[in-house]
C-alpha cells in the first residue's frame, strides 16, 4: 500500500512536465528565434552604420574644399548629366553626387549578405537541420530571416541620417531635415528590394557564394542599367532598375511611387522565397 502511495504522486507528476513542455508553440519559438538573430546582428549593423555615418558626415565636412575643384572641371555631358555635377555649387547637390550616388551601391550589400547567408549559408554550415528540429516550419525560418533584417536597417539608416544633419549642423551647412532623413529612409525599401531578391536565390540554392554572387550581379546589373539611361537620357533602360526608383532626392525629394513600389516588390519576393524553400531539399 506504501508502495502504491509513493507511486501515485510520481506519476500524477509527470503530466505536469510534460504539459509544460507542450506550451513551447512555433509562435513561440519565432518569436526567441528572431530576438536571437537581432542581437546576433547587432555588432554587424554597428559597422555598417558607423562606416556609412562616417563617409556621410566626412564630405559634409569637406563640401568647401571639394566642391569648387569639381564644379570648374570639365566632364562629358553624360557625366555632368548622371551626376548633376552642375549643381554641386549647393551642399545638396554634392551630397547627392559624392554620396547618394554610391551609398545605395554600397548599402544594398548589407542584406544581400544577410539574406544570403539566410538559408544557402546556414544550410551550407549544417545549421538547417538543427534549426528545422525546434518546432520552426520552413516558412518560420524564411520570415524570421526576413523579418529580423528590417529592425537593423531601419535603425541604421536613422543613425546615418542623424550623423548627416548633425555634420551639416556642426559644420554651419544648411542640410533641411525633411530632406536629409527622406534621401536616407528612403534606402529602406531599396535595401529590401535587394533583400528579397537576394532571399529568393538563397531559397533556390544550397550555397552561401551561389545566393550572394547572384544578388551582386542583379545589384551591378541594375546600376550599369540606370548609369546607361542617365548617360543617354532613354528612360526606357532605368524602368529595370532598382536605381531609377529610388532617384535623386536630395534634390528631387522622395519618390514615394517608387518607395511603395519597391516595398510591395520586396514583399512579393520574400513570399516567393518562401514558397521555393518549402518545396526543395536540403542537403546537410
Amino acid at each position: 500500500m506504501n508502495a502504491m502511495q509513493h507511486a501515485i504522486p510520481a506519476s500524477s507528476s509527470a503530466p505536469a512536465v510534460q504539459s509544460r513542455r507542450i506550451k513551447t508553440t512555433p509562435a513561440n519559438t519565432l518569436t526567441v528565434y528572431a530576438a536571437f538573430l537581432l542581437r546576433s546582428g547587432a555588432r554587424t549593423a554597428a559597422i555598417w552604420t558607423a562606416c556609412a555615418a562616417a563617409y556621410l558626415v566626412a564630405l559634409t565636412f569637406s563640401f568647401h574644399q571639394i566642391a569648387p575643384a569639381l564644379t570648374t572641371t570639365e566632364y562629358p555631358l553624360g557625366l555632368t548629366r548622371a551626376f548633376h555635377i552642375d549643381e554641386m555649387q549647393s551642399i545638396n547637390g554634392f551630397l547627392s553626387a559624392e554620396v547618394f550616388s554610391f551609398i545605395p551601391l554600397v548599402l544594398a550589400i548589407y542584406p544581400i549578405v544577410l539574406m544570403a547567408n539566410a538559408l544557402a549559408g546556414a544550410e551550407e554550415r549544417g545549421q538547417l537541420d538543427m534549426l528545422l528540429g525546434t518546432p520552426l516550419s520552413r516558412a518560420d525560418l524564411a520570415i524570421a530571416k526576413a523579418a529580423s533584417s528590417l529592425i537593423p536597417t531601419a535603425a541604421m539608416l536613422l543613425a546615418i541620417a542623424s550623423f548627416g544633419w548633425l555634420g551639416g549642423v556642426i559644420s554651419g551647412e544648411h542640410i533641411s531635415v525633411s530632406t536629409i532623413y527622406g534621401a536616407t529612409l528612403a534606402l529602406g525599401p531599396f535595401m529590401a528590394f535587394f533583400g528579397g531578391v537576394t532571399l529568393v536565390f538563397s531559397a533556390l540554392t544550397h550555397r552561401f557564394a551561389t545566393a550572394m554572387g547572384l544578388g551582386v550581379g542583379v545589384l551591378l546589373a541594375m546600376y550599369a542599367l540606370d548609369m546607361i539611361a542617365r548617360i543617354t537620357e532613354r528612360n526606357a533602360f532605368g524602368w529595370f532598375s532598382a536605381f531609377h526608383y529610388y532617384g535623386s532626392p536630395m534634390l528631387d525629394g522622395v519618390d514615394w511611387a517608387g518607395a511603395v513600389g519597391m516595398s510591395v516588390a520586396a514583399i512579393i519576393l520574400a513570399a516567393l522565397a518562401v514558397i521555393l524553400f518549402q518545396r526543395r531539399d536540403i542537403y546537410s
